[in-house]
């Protein structure tokens, strides 16, 4: 961290205070505590149709076999198919569930949501009208200048302290995607401070001047306290503390206005409204942000979802945009730190479905008898299907991530492990006792390209897979790997994109650690939110709790795989898994 003097007028006050970066101090501050123990039956409510008696009563079957109160299952009024239109999520299922957690005092409680049988398993396109394509339009060229004007900032960034003059010759840029260009916006500001800082003592008061003026109009009032603040033993220390102080109260006064006007973002005077605050909280880059924001609110582009991977951002903050995904920040490649601090709150959401309430009862049996002894109790084996690419796209990366998982189970766990490396899959008289399994790429069109034990726990990388839980004819993958044993599985209800499914080198070695349930690890390894991926089976399932399979330590100490203690835990140390 570095520092440095500067000195700003407010009013007839003269304020010297010091620069320095305080991005680290704000990640760490301020956060919510964090559960000290795994998912528990108390932390879950499940959401089930009231107006179907299948439903109920596999909402009340899994009560009893995990032991919830009555409390904790909440009737939702809703149609059974397996689309939901959008606008009936947002305005009707959505308010029934959050209605039905605040009454029974689980809002501050609950991680876990498991849908049950009748509830709609995917979430319609958003429905746009032409006053809202008129509005976007008119944002789009508002943009457009924002843009314009954020790029402008960059060269005043670049002017303060005399930065090198740029090695090529001007020309006119495409319009660069807003978070790129703010991400920057952010890097001209370190580079400008770094240059103040080489300057004479004499010459930094000007420049550091100009990088406050600069820093307000590109990132506002809480760009300037990111980036300033008063020096304790300066005279005018008191001044200082004084006039920050002010820009705090304004700052907060501003983001409680726009956080009260986020209920109604429907309403088109909400939305200006909202861009003229992030204006004045983040500058120039916060309303090129909520300009980017509103457009793909008001035209979001791939906007359909699996329902509960839309209901993990339940109680978040709603405006958030439509379009595609939203990032995940429980899962461990993200820097843990933000989703310790729970920004933002993100639920567990699993589904236990099927074509009759008997085979989802049977899904809950499953998970509850195999815990018992471990699904790793006798022969176990790993399958994982590759398909030999080496490309360097996201095709070979996946592949390759197969390999590496492969590679690293077999230096670090007892269960034998089998990798096809070719473009066929699997065959079933070759492959018994299959326990953990990876594969792809079969389009709706399952194979039986194993012999699963029974509580298996895996996954088929293929779009559509879950188009439907309900038709005893589909031929997807993840209705037909349920049927045959699995007690935990994910699929997407629609296009979802390689970069969606879990990375199987986190999400094995989790699992097989015992530390966690199938529901906690696939929070942790989850890319995205919102979005048309989900999984299906007892969040509470922890198939390798009575013998791990992987030592925990192996887990532990990886740079990436590790952080998942801090994530859920809130600790340093796993708790030591006991054997019972």
């Amino acid at each position: 961290m570095w520092q440095l003097a500067w000195w700003h007028v407010a009013g007839s006050a003269l304020v010297k205070s010091r620069f320095n970066t305080i991005v680290a101090a704000l990640v760490l501050s301020g956060g919510a505590a964090l559960p000290a123990l795994a998912l528990a039956p108390a932390e879950i409510a499940v959401i089930y149709n009231n107006r179907s008696t299948r439903s109920a009563d596999v909402a009340k079957y899994y009560a009893k076999a995990r032991g919830l109160q009555d409390a904790q299952l909440i009737g939702v009024a809703v149609d059974a198919p397996e689309t939901i239109p959008e606008a009936v999520y947002r305005e009707r299922f959505l308010p029934a569930v959050k209605k039905g957690l605040d009454e029974r005092g689980l809002t501050d409680k609950v991680r876990c949501l498991v849908t049950v049988n009748d509830i709609p398993l995917r979430i319609g396109e958003v429905q746009i009208t032409a006053v809202e394509a008129a509005e976007a339009n008119g944002y789009r060229k508002q943009l457009d200048e924002t843009i314009t004007a954020l790029q402008d900032g960059l060269k005043l960034y670049a002017a303060i302290a005399g930065a090198p003059p740029a090695t090529n010759p001007a020309t006119a840029p495409d319009k660069p995607a807003v978070q790129a260009l703010v991400a920057q916006a952010a890097q001209a500001v370190n580079e400008a401070a770094k240059r103040i800082e080489r300057l004479p003592a004499a010459e930094r008061g000007p420049a550091l001047k100009q990088l406050a003026d600069t820093q307000q109009k590109v990132f506002g009032l809480s760009g300037v306290l990111a980036t300033f603040q008063v020096r304790p033993d300066a005279p005018e220390a008191a001044d200082g503390k004084e006039y920050l102080e002010q820009i705090r109260k304004q700052l907060r006064e501003l983001e409680e206005k726009y956080r009260a006007l986020t209920d109604k973002r429907d309403t088109p005077e909400a939305r200006k409204a909202m861009i003229e605050l992030r204006q004045q909280t983040h500058g120039i880059a916060g309303a090129a942000r909520q300009l980017d924001d509103t457009i793909s609110y008001l035209q979001p582009r791939e906007s359909s979802a699996c329902l509960d991977s839309e209901l993990m951002l339940a109680l978040e903050d709603q405006a958030y945009s439509r379009s595609r995904w939203q990032p995940n920040p429980f899962n461990v490649e993200v820097n843990p730190f933000v989703a310790k601090n729970r920004k933002p709150r993100v639920l567990l959401v699993a589904r236990i479905d099927g074509p009759t309430a008997e085979f989802s009862k049977e899904l809950i049996d499953r998970a509850v008898e195999i815990e018992k002894n471990g699904l790793n109790a006798g022969p176990s084996n790993i399958y994982l299907d590759a398909r030999g690419i080496r490309d360097k796209n996201s095709y070979g990366q996946f592949d390759e991530d197969l390999r590496q998982t492969a590679e690293w189970l077999k230096n670090n766990s007892d269960m034998p492990v089998t990798l096809d490396d070719k473009g066929e899959l699997f065959e079933a008289d070759k492959c018994p006792d299959a326990a953990l399994y990876c594969g792809w790429y079969s389009l709706r069109n399952y194979k039986e390209s194993c012999q699963w034990k029974r509580g298996a726990v895996g996954y088929h990388v293929a779009s559509f897979e879950m188009a439907t839980l309900r038709d005893v004819r589909e031929k997807g993958w993840v209705y037909n790997l349920l049927q045959d044993g699995f007690a935990g599985t994910m699929g997407a209800t629609d296009e979802p994109y390689l970069h969606s499914f879990p990375k199987p080198s986190l999400f094995f070695p989790l699992l097989m650690c015992g530390e966690f349930t199938q529901g906690e690890v696939y929070l942790l390894t989850a890319p995205m939110t919102s979005w048309r991926v989900g999984m299906v089976g007892d969040p509470l399932y922890k198939p390798f709790a009575k013998k791990p399979a992987v030592a925990v330590e192996k887990v532990k100490t990886h740079p990436i795989m590790g952080r998942a203690w801090q994530i859920l835990r809130g600790a340093e140390k796993p708790a030591t898994t006991q054997s019972k």
